[in-house]
């Protein structure tokens, strides 16, 4: 991991040294603590959080499956909403990411 300012990249070094792991082991656990925890505030969404090793955030993602008919949208989207915004390769089936 690159020396940084940010403190949350500094704790995760820290850690990774102190527990003889690689920093990636604890950047997963910190990932899955994200979504654990927005589950119980956003219970019918599926949920994906990324951790950004250059800046040190995390963003959390709400993931929709393309559709041809949306019958949950909290968790589809249709193909033809889904084409508009990202163009003609969305395709039924893909899981498209939204911040």
């Amino acid at each position: 991991m690159a020396v940084t300012n940010n403190p949350l990249l500094q704790q995760i070094d820290a850690i990774a040294k102190e527990k003889g792991v690689e920093p990636d082991v604890i950047i997963g656990a910190v990932q899955d603590a994200i979504e654990a925890a927005a589950r119980k505030r956003y219970k019918n969404e599926t949920l994906r959080a990324r951790f950004n090793q250059e800046t040190g955030q995390i963003e959390l993602c709400a993931v929709k499956r393309i559709v041809d008919e949306v019958t949950d949208p909290a968790t589809q989207i249709s193909l033809g909403e889904a084409q508009q915004l990202y163009g003609e390769e969305a395709e039924v089936d893909m899981e498209i990411e939204f911040p």
